[in-house]
C-alpha cells in the first residue's frame, strides 16, 4: 500500500509543482555520471557498462536501503516514495512546454517557437517551419510520455521507489551516452540497451492506452453543433468527420481508436527506436497527423519511416491534442499500475495466509484446494465446494 500511495503522491506533487528550479536530483545524477565518464572513459563496451553500473547503483542503492528501513512506518515510507517518484517524473514540464509551443505557433511567432523547441526535442530548429516545429514537438511528447512518465510509474509499481530510480537513471544515461557518434558508438551501447529493455513494457502499455483513449482528441476539437456535420470521408482507418467552415472539427482531426490501432500495428516498427516507434505511431493515428520522415539532428541528417502517411501535417491544435492525450495516457497508466500492484499484494497476502505444514511453509494454492476438497459432502457424494 505504501508503494501505491507513493506513486499517487509523486504524481500529485509533480502536477502541482513540476520540476524544482534548482538542485534537481536528475541534474545531480547527470553531473555524477559525467564525472565518472571523465575518469573511466574508454571506447569499449566494458567501460560503458562499468560507468552505467556504478552510476545506477550509486543512485538506486541509497533509495533501496531507505525504503527497507522504513518498511514498518507506512506514512514515512509513502512520503519518501512520493518524493522519489516526483524527482523521477517530468509530466508537468513536458505538458507545459508543449502548450507554450502551441501558443507560439497559434500566434505565428516562429522565432519564439524555435527558441523553445530545443528544450523539448534535439532538432535543429533554424530551418523548421510551423509544421516542422509542431511535428518535432508532437514526436517528442509521444516519446517522452513513456520515458519521463510511464517508465517511472511502471517500474515504481513493480520494484518500489528504487525501481523508479533505476529507470530514470538508465534513461538519463541513454540521453547522455546513447548517441551514434565515434565517441559513444561502443561506450554508449550498454546504457542504450538497458534503456531499451526497461522502456519496452511502458512504451507498449502507453501505445495501447493511447489507442483506447484516442477519443479524448475528438472531445478536445469537436465543438461544432450537429448541424455543422456535412459528410464522412476516408476508409475505416482514416474515417474522420469533415465540418463546414463555421467551426468545429477539422478534416482528419483524429480521435478514432480504429485509426490509432491500425497505424500502431502497421507503422510502429518504422522507427529506429524500438520503444519510441509504438508510442509515436499510436499518437500519430490517434491525432490524425503524419509523423516521421526526414529530419536533422544538428548537422546530421536522418531519414525515418513515415508514421500515418494518410494523416494531415501537424499544427498547433494537433500539438495541444498531443498534450491532452499524453496527460490522459499518464493518468490511465497510474490507475493500471496501482491496480496491478494492489492485486499482486492481495494475492501474496492470500497465499501467505494459507495453512502451513511442518517447518512453517505455506501450502499456498495446494492448501486452498485441499480445504475445498475437505468440505462436507452433500447428497450424491459431491463435495460442497466447487461444482
Amino acid at each position: 500500500m505504501s508503494v501505491a500511495l507513493g506513486l499517487v503522491g509523486g504524481v500529485a506533487v509533480d502536477r502541482a509543482l513540476g520540476d524544482p528550479e534548482r538542485g534537481h536530483p536528475v541534474a545531480a545524477f547527470g553531473a555524477s555520471a559525467g564525472a565518472l565518464e571523465a575518469r573511466l572513459y574508454a571506447p569499449r563496451i566494458e567501460a560503458g557498462a562499468l560507468v552505467a553500473a556504478l552510476s545506477i547503483a550509486g543512485a538506486a542503492l541509497p533509495v533501496l536501503v531507505a525504503d527497507r528501513r522504513l518498511a514498518g512506518a507506512s506514512i514515512a515510507r509513502a512520503a519518501t516514495g512520493a518524493a522519489v517518484v516526483w524527482s523521477c517524473l517530468g509530466g508537468r514540464s513536458l505538458w507545459a512546454i508543449g502548450d507554450q509551443l502551441a501558443g507560439h505557433l497559434e500566434r505565428g511567432d516562429l522565432e519564439a517557437a524555435r527558441r523553445l523547441l530545443p528544450s523539448l526535442a534535439g532538432r535543429d530548429p533554424s530551418q523548421l517551419d510551423a509544421s516542422g516545429i509542431a511535428r518535432a514537438a508532437t514526436e517528442s511528447i509521444a516519446e517522452n510520455t513513456a520515458d519521463a512518465i510511464l517508465g517511472t510509474l511502471v517500474w515504481g509499481a513493480a520494484l518500489g521507489p528504487a525501481g523508479a530510480v533505476v529507470h530514470r537513471a538508465a534513461n538519463t544515461l541513454d540521453a547522455m551516452h546513447g548517441h551514434r557518434s565515434p565517441r559513444y558508438a561502443r561506450f554508449g551501447t550498454p546504457a542504450a540497451r538497458l534503456d531499451d529493455a526497461l522502456g519496452f513494457l511502458p512504451a507498449r502499455l502507453g501505445a495501447w492506452l493511447a489507442v483506447l483513449l484516442a477519443p479524448v482528441v475528438d472531445a478536445s476539437t469537436n465543438s461544432a453543433s450537429p448541424g455543422d456535420l456535412t459528410t464522412f470521408v476516408g476508409t475505416p482507418s482514416t474515417t474522420n468527420t469533415v465540418r463546414t467552415q463555421t467551426g468545429g472539427r477539422r478534416a482528419g482531426a483524429g480521435g478514432s481508436r480504429w485509426a490509432a490501432a491500425r497505424v500502431l500495428w502497421r507503422d510502429g516498427r518504422n522507427h529506429p527506436s524500438p520503444n519510441a516507434g509504438p508510442m509515436e505511431a499510436a499518437f500519430a493515428g490517434a491525432l490524425g497527423v503524419r509523423l516521421g520522415g526526414p529530419l536533422m539532428y544538428g548537422d546530421r541528417p536522418e531519414v525515418r519511416g513515415t508514421l500515418n502517411a494518410d494523416g494531415r501535417d501537424p499544427d498547433a491544435q494537433g500539438l495541444r491534442d498531443a498534450v491532452r492525450l499524453s496527460r490522459a495516457v499518464s493518468y490511465a497508466t497510474l490507475g493500471v499500475v496501482i491496480a496491478a500492484r494492489l492485486g499482486w499484494f492481495s494475492w501474496v497476502t492470500r497465499v501467505g495466509s494459507s495453512p502451513r505444514v511442518a517447518g512453517g511453509r505455506s501450502l499456498g494454492w495446494f492448501g486452498r484446494v485441499t480445504r475445498v476438497g475437505s468440505r462436507p459432502r452433500v447428497a450424491g457424494g459431491r463435495g460442497g465446494g466447487l461444482r
